[in-house]
């Protein structure tokens, strides 16, 4: 056997396999690829449990994020109930606070209970900074034949809060 032997094809090629897979795993363990970051619990928001709201009758209790009553602005209503959709879209006050809630039923079917979803009973609401929230869960409940007024308990969420919103109350279009 001579020094200046070549090695075989076979010989470099396993020796470029076991190469690579060393530089690789030196690679991988030096930049943590693979690995999990550490959950920091401290900085997880803390799903807190609202104070119990004491909104007057006309009121609709917003919970969550923003805890406060809110009052539907009479004159900045818009409602269209027809014989196949409701779409009322209210203008809301609370103490320092303007929103806007958008409740759109189009399968309506007269007076009954909707189970809110995302294609034919949505509730939307913005807040005075301009997020947007979607209805996810609850009900709309339609008290008049017309569909022009009722109840609402609805949970919406965002994509830029991790708390629901909770809007419980009565609704009206007026005049019914």
């Amino acid at each position: 056997m001579s020094i200046s032997a070549k090695p075989s094809p076979l010989r470099v090629v396993l020796m470029l396999v076991v190469v690579v897979v060393a530089v690789g795993g030196v690679s991988l363990l030096a930049t943590g690829a693979g690995r999990t970051t550490p959950v920091n619990h401290a900085v997880l928001p803390v799903a807190r449990t609202p104070a119990p709201l004491s909104c007057e009758p006309d009121q609709l209790a917003l919970a969550g994020p923003l805890n406060a009553c809110a009052s539907i602005d009479s004159a900045t209503r818009s409602c269209d109930a027809t014989a196949v959709g409701v779409l009322a879209i209210f203008n809301l006050t609370s103490s320092a606070h303007h929103y806007k809630l958008a409740i759109n039923l189009t399968d309506f079917a007269g007076q009954r209970v909707y189970a809110l979803d995302d294609i034919t009973s949505t509730v939307a609401f913005r807040d005075d900074n301009g997020y947007e929230w979607r209805s996810v869960a609850g009900s709309l409940t339609v008290v008049s034949p017309e569909g022009r007024s009722g109840t609402i308990n609805a949970t919406l969420e965002s994509s830029f809060s991790v708390i629901p919103l909770r809007v419980v109350g009565r609704w009206s279009c007026g005049g019914a």
